[in-house]
């Protein structure tokens, strides 16, 4: 759960957002950078629907990736506006595919001009340092309705006006950051997960829903707010306790969202002879041979045929220590 150097914010499985990024080269860049944003989406997309059952606070998951005009650098933002085809302050950068926001018929490049009746500032920055105020609005607005049911979104598509509503579906509320340099780092704190974009650059989506998938285990079995309470020696202990319960959570998540829940071991078993006990461990974390070991043992355990969702045999207590 170590925290990292935040360079993006996102909202959820429902979208991420581009927050102050100098970008550099031609508009190559921007395809890049939405090309990574989506891939991250697509992936919290799959373990946020597929776990809102075992997560206490849920949101309506609509499958926008929604970005910000104004959380781009100043110098960037006329090229911004263009490649992006931003009419309004914030944009669709993305729609993940067959999700509520697709079947309703919202495309990338979409400007937004209002969520459930609550208007946005037509005027576009064009000065001022970058921020993701925004966008943190309207994910603080989407996180407080509730977690099923439709959504009118009004937006703008070349110079049309239309009303299109998104029938949401529950997700787990768990907004996505993704760090924008080539560090292999992945935190967690409530309610976020930020993930470096090193490990979008050396692995595959199955062993980056594994590191995801181990952060939203954190946020699921509610470690954070256990962490806070432990002080003193104990702490080492209860780091530890707290990352082997994540472990064995996250078999659970991957295989609800239909992803191999042995690629959890596999990850540790590449990634540990790879780059050793750098980012991913500190005091009180396993040795990722030890890591590897238990997550084959639990995956092994899950029955093929057991229905989904599944919940662990210790899942009850999971506001609780698990002893």
């Amino acid at each position: 759960m170590k925290v990292g150097r935040w360079l993006r914010g996102g909202l959820g499985a429902c979208c991420l957002l581009a927050a102050g990024l100098a970008l550099a080269g031609d508009d190559a860049a921007f395809e890049t950078m939405r090309a990574a944003d989506l891939r991250l989406a697509r992936i919290a997309w799959r373990l946020n629907v597929g776990n809102a059952a075992l997560c206490h606070m849920q949101e309506p998951g609509t499958g926008l990736v929604l970005h910000a005009l104004g959380a781009y650098q100043g110098g960037d933002r006329e090229r911004v506006r263009v490649a992006f085809d931003f009419t309004t302050a914030i944009g669709v950068e993305g729609v993940i595919p067959d999700s509520p926001a697709d079947r309703a018929g919202l495309r990338p490049d979409d400007s937004i001009a209002s969520i459930a009746g609550v208007p946005f500032d037509a005027a576009l920055p064009t000065a001022g340092a970058p921020t993701t105020r925004v966008l943190r609005q309207v994910a603080d607005g989407l996180a407080a309705r509730p977690a099923t049911g439709p959504i009118q979104f009004v937006v703008q598509r070349r110079g049309t006006s239309r009303a299109v509503t998104v029938d949401a579906i529950p997700s787990c509320r768990a907004r996505l950051e993704l760090l924008l340099d080539k560090r292999f780092d992945a935190s967690s704190s409530p309610g976020l997960i930020q993930i470096g974009y090193g490990f979008l650059d050396s692995y595959d989506d199955t062993f980056v829903a594994a590191v995801v998938a181990h952060e939203l285990a954190h946020l699921v079995l509610g470690h954070h707010a256990e962490l806070t309470r432990t002080k003193g020696g104990r702490r080492a202990a209860a780091v530890r306790r707290t990352e082997i319960e994540a472990d064995r959570l996250s078999v659970y998540l991957l295989a609800n969202a239909g992803y191999d829940p042995v690629d959890a071991a596999r990850f540790w078993r590449r990634y540990g002879p790879e780059h050793g006990c750098t980012l991913l461990c500190g005091p009180g974390h396993p040795a990722w041979s030890d890591r590897a070991a238990a997550l084959g043992k639990e995956a092994a355990a899950i029955p093929p045929d057991a229905a989904r969702p599944l919940r662990p045999a210790y899942f009850a207590g999971r506001l609780r220590p698990i002893n």
